[in-house]
Order: structure tokens, then C-alpha cells, then sequence
């Protein structure tokens, strides 16, 4: 576990309700590729930099998975893909997310979501 799988998956806890009844299987498009991640190009850079060794792996698996280049020049577009796909990782890895993608998000399945995050990630 990486220090912005954790990022994200806290995140993802203290969001999740807020998406009840939307399909599971959209839920990390809405909430990570709706509007960038971080506005502003300082505040990305400072965050990549953070981020670095985490980010450079997802650019590694992007390259290889989908055939794309990667491209720099916008910085604030590129963190905001690259949270969404680390997003797309850690929540759609989940058996409870597996086992109930294409099904609306319901209380019962947040709380499942949600104690299978707390639980991997070692979250509180």
C-alpha cells in the first residue's frame, strides 16, 4: 500500500454516501473525473511532487494499458487522471465492489464498501 492508495481510499470513505443510488460502476467517475482533482498549477505540481514515486507507476500502467502518452503540459489535468485511476484501482479491487458493480449503491453496500476500505487500508 502507497501513501495516495491510502489518500484515496480515505477519501472514497468520506465521500461515499454522498453517491447513494448512482451505479457502482460510475461512482469513480463521478466523483474523481467530473472537475479536476486540484485547481491550480502550483498546488498540482506541489502534489506530484509529494506523490512522485505513486504517480510514476500509474504513468507506467496508463502507457501499457491504454497505449497513451502521457502528457505533461497541463499538469492539473494530469493529477486529476492520475487520482482517477488510482481510484479505479483501489475501488474497483474491492470483492464487495466486484461482487455488486452493476447495481445502485445502496446504505448497505456503503457499509460493506466502506468496512472492506477501513479494513485493507487500515483505516479508522
Amino acid at each position: 500500500m502507497n501513501k495516495l492508495e491510502k489518500l484515496v481510499a480515505s477519501e472514497i470513505v468520506k465521500q461515499l454516501s454522498d453517491y447513494k443510488g448512482i451505479m457502482i460502476n460510475e461512482i469513480m467517475n463521478e466523483m474523481y473525473n467530473l472537475d479536476f482533482y486540484i485547481i491550480g498549477t502550483y498546488k498540482a505540481r506541489e502534489f506530484f511532487k509529494e506523490h512522485l514515486h505513486e504517480i510514476s507507476d500509474i504513468i507506467e500502467f496508463v502507457k501499457e494499458e491504454y497505449y497513451i502518452n502521457v502528457d505533461l503540459s497541463n499538469i492539473e489535468r494530469f493529477v486529476s487522471i492520475a487520482v482517477l485511476e488510482q481510484a479505479n484501482q483501489v475501488f474497483y479491487c474491492l470483492e464487495t465492489v466486484s461482487d455488486n458493480y452493476d447495481k445502485e449503491l445502496t446504505d448497505g453496500l456503503i457499509e460493506e464498501i466502506i468496512a472492506e476500505l477501513k479494513y485493507k487500508y487500515n483505516l479508522e
